[in-house]
């Protein structure tokens, strides 16, 4: 809705096509247009590309990765990604302490009322990670996987079920 509608808002009647950044290893589908006029392509996809291949044609390239995944993310998504693991925060609070900081301002963390909760991380705050054994433990553990997520999708999130493999969060595609 805050992407994908402004973008065919924006193309409106005419002929385009969308290239669609897509590995040939990701099990998701991505941006299908229901306007006869967007043609959606997956050029990496349909070159067989996998991850592998993207860090090859990136290393080649004189690009190298991006920085965010030198450390430890495991996707682009957003600096404050709902996905995001533990291990990915505490990697940002380390690499981009602003940025930890900030997403910190956004949490509303009352142990009491359960109404008043809203934390990035599951049962836990974020400033939990601000204490450094918690932290180290985060890291040595290299918890990647938040467990009431198990299929990272939104829509499992909110269902409390498990979707197919064919469906997705139509804001990140996750």
């Amino acid at each position: 809705m805050l992407k994908l509608k402004p973008f065919e808002a924006h193309v409106g009647d005419d002929n385009v096509v969308s290239y669609v950044g897509l590995r040939a290893d990701e099990d998701r589908i991505g941006y299908i247009s229901r306007k006869p006029n967007i043609r959606t392509r997956y050029p990496l996809r349909e070159a067989g590309i996998d991850y592998n291949g993207v860090v090859q044609i990136l290393e080649d390239s004189g690009l190298g990765l991006p920085t965010f995944m030198k450390w430890g993310r495991t996707n682009s998504g957003c600096t404050f990604c709902f996905f995001q693991t533990p291990f990915e925060w505490a990697k940002l609070l380390e690499t981009y302490p602003e940025y930890f900081k900030e997403a910190m301002g956004y949490e509303t963390f009352d142990p009491t009322d359960p109404n008043k909760q809203f934390t990035w991380m599951e049962g836990a705050p974020l400033s939990s990670l601000l204490d450094s054994k918690e932290r180290d433990h985060v890291l040595i553990a290299g918890i990647r996987e938040t467990p009431s997520k198990p299929d990272g999708k939104l829509m499992s999130v909110f269902s409390g079920k498990s979707t197919s493999k064919s469906e997705a969060c139509l804001m990140c595609q996750k």
